[in-house]
């Protein structure tokens, strides 16, 4: 896809004006034409409070605008998920919203090929990332017919093992094998042990792989980190109590890598915005 086209990204802060203290976190997952949920969850709050934007970036490969907005970002122009996030993040940073170093983008699953692409493209514009079961390496299990969803997302991702023109356009935008050689914002892979849909080796080979190639090139080394899940396979499991240990240790390690535990919140007054923003 060429040109430009009209993406959406809405909002919740802790304030009803943007600030230079505000730190961001923009969400984008799924692809396959599922929309992503952005009801209000009582967790956010504890982000919110201490000053954070929590964003949504409804990039192309998604259902928020229906079938053709869903076409735009599978097949050949998968590539445009990750340009959609990109520009969605640089939004954020031109409104005031937020700064690189102040900035974290999370991802589930399928979206992992929205934010791994970011990563490698332009890892300066995140202070951190969450990574959570990570669709990394889209080609490996692409061309392995005897996986057990390879021939059912043959519709979403195309056939590299029959069709030349996807093998090419799939290497391109694998995050697996695109990592760039500038450095990586702190990184947090949340894996389950059992995982049938996205084993975990998709991201332990990625986190091996980059951190490689980071020890070959001399580059200063942010913290990689991985927590496997022994419970559950893609989604977490264990219920209520079980989740929200999850979402501490993720909040716990997103304080950390954007330095905001000496910093203070703003009052809680929860607003949500939609805006257009041009993705090219």
């Amino acid at each position: 896809m060429h040109g430009t086209v009209r993406a959406d990204l809405s909002w919740e802060c802790g304030s009803s004006e943007p600030l230079p203290s505000y730190f961001d976190l923009c969400r984008t997952e799924r692809a396959v034409g599922a929309c992503l949920d952005t009801d209000f969850r009582p967790e956010w709050a504890a982000l919110m409070l201490r000053g954070w934007v929590v964003a949504f970036a409804h990039v192309r490969g998604g259902g928020e605008l229906g079938p053709r907005w869903h076409a735009a970002g599978r097949l050949l122009s998968k590539p445009a998920s990750a340009r959609d996030l990109r520009c969605a993040v640089e939004s954020l940073h031109e409104w005031g919203y937020s700064q690189p170093e102040r900035t974290a983008a999370a991802a589930d699953s399928a979206g992992g090929l929205a934010l791994g692409g970011l990563l490698n493209a332009a890892p300066e514009l995140l202070g951190a990332a969450l990574l959570r079961s990570a669709f990394l390496d889209p080609y490996t299990p692409m061309v392995d017919a005897a996986l057990p969803l390879t021939a059912e997302d043959y519709e979403e991702w195309g056939d590299p093992a029959t069709d030349e023109a996807v093998m090419q356009c799939m290497l391109a935008y694998s995050p697996y094998h695109n990592l760039s050689d500038r450095p990586y914002p702190p990184t947090l892979y949340c894996v389950g042990q059992n995982d049938r849909r996205v084993p975990c080796t998709q991201s332990l080979r990625f986190i091996a792989r980059l951190r490689h190639r980071t020890a070959q090139r001399e580059l200063s080394a942010m913290p990689q980190l991985i927590h496997v899940r022994e419970n559950g396979g893609h989604m977490p499991d264990g219920g209520r109590y079980r989740r929200l240990e999850h979402l501490a240790l993720e909040y716990a390690f997103l304080t950390k890598a954007v330095g905001l535990e000496n910093t203070t919140g703003h009052p809680l007054r929860a607003k949500r915005t939609r805006s257009r923003i041009s993705a090219r």
